[in-house]
């Protein structure tokens, strides 16, 4: 893990800001916790690489669509779109395990079919996307935004239960009942 964490960080340097940085450490940090909290049978080493790493593809999209204050239009949305796969793609040419891979890959689709790169339904979702995206969202949610600023914890859970369709619904329920026990809420 220790080879893996300092690689990572090296490739993070050329790849992110640091805003970019600490939002991994963020949502990796979480991953693993709802994964702990779950009791799930996943490589928690190999999720925390994931999901650390798993917006290293923006850094081949335009740092002014990335860091665009106002609302994106279209090209730009699908520009924005892709760095699921071209994380994945890099994590691919690193040699990364099949499972980091997916997780990466599959972070923005959705369980009702209607996320990104694929459009996969939740059963074609691997587990460690669905901890991911939902993690990923709640992190993003109560970080500023060059767009907007940050929402309150029980707004991004507000905000999250408007989209629940994007989210394993077990698991969605799951991470609220993690926020709670925790004392986030």
């Amino acid at each position: 893990m220790d080879d893996n964490f300092h690689f990572v960080k090296s490739i993070s340097k050329e790849n992110f800001g640091v805003p970019e940085q600490i939002h991994g450490i963020k949502v990796a940090n979480l991953c693993v916790r709802l994964a702990e909290f779950i009791e799930c049978e996943i490589n928690k080493e190999d999720l925390y690489l994931a999901a650390l790493i798993h917006d290293i593809g923006l850094g081949k999209i335009d740092r002014d669509i990335i860091n665009k204050s106002g609302e994106l239009d279209i090209d730009e949305r699908e520009m924005v779109n892709t760095h699921s796969a071209h994380s994945a793609e890099i994590c691919e040419e690193i040699g990364f395990s099949e499972e980091i891979i997916n997780t990466v890959l599959y972070h923005h689709e959705n369980s009702d079919g209607t996320g990104y790169p694929e459009g996969r339904n939740s059963i074609e979702i691997p587990l460690g996307a669905k901890i991911l995206r939902i993690c990923d969202v709640f992190v993003a949610l109560t970080s500023d935004r060059p767009y907007r600023g940050k929402f309150s914890i029980l707004e991004a859970i507000e905000v999250m239960d408007e989209f629940n369709e994007n989210f394993d619904s077990w698991l969605f329920e799951e991470f609220k009942k993690m926020i709670n026990k925790d004392g986030f809420i």
